[in-house]
């Protein structure tokens, strides 16, 4: 079953007014993490933006792009997209695993989950739901996929990809580990933390 701890925020990839202000009120809710996914941002603009976010949570923050700012802020956590999962070496990992990196990565195609390395420790795989950030990106299936129940699965699955507080108890019954949250919650950033509230209490405590 999801819990509170769960539910992961995945930040939008164009600038957002106020944006670290929302992310640090977002971790004060009780966020336990968020990926800064801004692929288009140079070196120098997503540093700003990590200045902004208060340091004490930096361990709370995942890094998409620019790997090489995560111990200069403290950061252990880094993600591979799909292109930089199957670009990457057992190597390269085995390598951010030995410095005590948090791998996360991301599948879109279930069977792709048993080819994935064991130095990731969670997966997104969507999207589950037609995306509310790319309308008209849809999952293949029209039914959400079912999910054996396996609460010791080693490489948790993180389902992403239009998901409101809504649907949060339908993807409990598909036997996801977790959600991620994009496009429900920066599509009206004033109301993000009226809907990380919402998505908590749908799910399991």
């Amino acid at each position: 079953m999801i819990a509170v701890n769960q539910i992961i925020i995945v930040s939008n990839p164009d600038a957002v007014a106020n944006e670290a202000n929302i992310v640090n009120a977002l971790f004060n809710e009780g966020l336990e993490l968020c990926h800064l996914r801004k692929l288009d941002y140079s070196e120098e603009e997503l540093i700003d933006l990590l200045k902004k976010i208060d340091s004490k949570n930096y361990s709370k923050i995942v890094l998409h792009n620019f790997y090489d700012l995560a111990e200069s802020f403290g950061i252990n956590r880094i993600h591979f997209s799909e292109s930089e999962r199957l670009k990457a070496t057992e190597e390269e990992l085995k390598k951010w695993k030995m410095k005590n990196f948090i791998l996360s990565t991301s599948i879109h195609k279930m069977s792709d989950y048993e080819l994935l390395s064991a130095n990731f420790s969670y997966t997104f795989f969507g999207p589950v739901f037609e995306s509310i950030s790319k309308p008209g990106y849809k999952p293949k299936l029209n039914e959400l996929i079912q999910l054996d129940k396996n609460e010791n699965r080693e490489i948790k699955i993180i389902a992403i990809g239009g998901i409101t507080p809504d649907k949060i108890v339908k993807i409990e019954q598909a036997n996801f580990d977790g959600v991620a949250l994009l496009g429900s919650t920066w599509s009206d950033p004033k109301n993000a933390i009226k809907t990380f509230k919402e998505c908590c209490q749908n799910v399991t405590i």
